[in-house]
């Protein structure tokens, strides 16, 4: 039988994913080794710098640990997507609205996904918007000790196909990197997404597992916070927001 953290305890065990530093430009060897193994146990790390006056070099600073950037056809100069409500942006899905953001992985429609996924606070919603993680190795064990007739089509290459303004990816929802599980899984309403017949069966499960508070972790990353995911294992998503002010997260793909 598997056992999970209750939501009011994951709540509050985001306090312990958070990691203190001065400034990210200046990593120590010890702080990057600190943070690397907190990222690879927990499958992802909240960055607290305690200096915020230049988000922009905060951010593009993970690179010289996480590895290079990944654009993407929002992206600006630097290879940042600004994500807030923008009515021209809405065709690129719920990201660009208030609207809450189902459970997923990101770059579901490439062939090969971001590895990680940084997300820094700019401006914070007045009410709402908070991130929800839940953990896709979880996920996995749990798929496996309870619907291990079905399990194995999770593993098809073509488990999943991704069409979005005219790129499209066929991908597993499981698949074996060395001795490692990784999860791609994306299914929502902005998108346009189909499974074969075996996986379509599982999908009411997938989604009932990741709609359950008890498996899921709450963040609400302060200004200048970046949450910092590993793409392959951690499935995000975020709560629907009410704003007079728009809420803002750079995004970046490494």
């Amino acid at each position: 039988m598997l056992s999970f953290l209750s939501s009011t305890r994951k709540v509050h065990a985001i306090s312990r994913r958070r990691f203190p530093v001065h400034t990210i430009c200046n990593f120590s060897d010890e702080e990057i080794s600190d943070l690397l193994n907190r990222f690879r146990n927990d499958g992802f790390v909240l960055v607290n710098p305690a200096q915020t006056r230049n988000l922009r070099k905060s951010l593009l600073s993970l690179t010289s640990i996480f590895g290079d950037i990944i654009t993407h056809v929002l992206a600006d100069a630097d290879g940042v997507v600004a994500i807030r409500p923008e009515l021209e942006l809405e065709e690129f899905g719920h990201a660009f609205t208030n609207k809450e953001m189902e459970l997923h992985t990101d770059g579901t429609f490439m062939v090969e996904p971001p590895n990680v996924v940084a997300l820094q606070c700019e401006t914070l919603a007045d009410w709402g918007g908070s991130n929800c993680l839940v953990d896709g190795k979880a996920l996995y064990e749990f798929l496996y000790g309870n619907y291990k007739k079905e399990f194995t089509a999770l593993f098809d290459p073509g488990a999943s196909k991704v069409n979005r303004r005219g790129e499209h990816a066929k991908n597993p929802i499981f698949s074996l990197d060395k001795d490692r599980i990784r999860v791609c899984f994306r299914f929502d309403r902005s998108i346009d997404v189909s499974f074969t017949p075996p996986v379509r069966r599982l999908v009411p499960v997938i989604q009932s597992y990741l709609e359950n508070p008890s498996n899921q972790i709450i963040c609400r990353p302060a200004i200048g916070e970046i949450l910092v995911l590993d793409n392959k294992r951690m499935l995000h998503g975020r709560r629907a927001f009410r704003s007079l002010r728009k809420r803002c997260m750079n995004r970046l793909w490494m």
